[in-house]
């Protein structure tokens, strides 16, 4: 029986030895995150931003060199939109980081939950439609509270006899 024993120790040793070792919380919360943003539409929320923004870089190639043909716009915001877009994978993977070490597991289930649920289908079917209201909105908003701030700061500044 001794050798027995040995051979039952042995089987024990490799059978453990080969087991895969359970991933750690941390990677369980970031798959987690991973699964939450993808549930939510993360991707397709970055890809609207993207195509809002195209417009604002085109304006901005245009005020710098103002005899640009369309045809090179059109190539330019092709080229840029795909550079954007294959970027794209290490912001998600970047903002599940942020979302994993904000979140609990419990609190990230709840939410990959609620993503799937009726109420937060609603939500992703909704916020394209918010997002397109309220980007512009904020962008306003930015620039008229920006302009006031700014305009009210040097006022105040000059006030205390700061020359700018």
């Amino acid at each position: 029986m001794p050798g027995l024993s040995r051979i039952a120790v042995v089987f024990l040793a490799l059978s453990f030895g080969t087991a895969a070792a359970a991933p750690s919380p941390q990677a369980v919360k970031l798959d987690l995150a991973m699964q939450v943003m993808a549930a939510s539409h993360a991707r397709d929320n970055a890809m609207m931003i993207i195509d809002t923004m195209m417009p604002q870089m085109i304006q901005m190639i245009k005020g710098n060199t103002h005899d640009i043909p369309d045809k090179v716009l059109k190539r330019f915001q092709v080229l840029a939109r795909a550079d954007l877009l294959a970027a794209l994978p290490e912001l998600m993977k970047s903002e599940a980081e942020i979302y994993a070490r904000h979140f609990s597991e419990e609190d990230l289930r709840a939410l990959l939950a609620f993503y799937k649920s009726k109420a937060g289908q609603h939500m992703i079917a909704e916020m394209p439609k918010i997002m397109k209201e309220t980007m512009p909105l904020g962008m306003m908003w930015g620039e008229q509270a920006g302009r006031d701030a700014m305009t009210k700061a040097l006022a105040e500044l000059r006030k205390e006899g700061v020359k700018i």
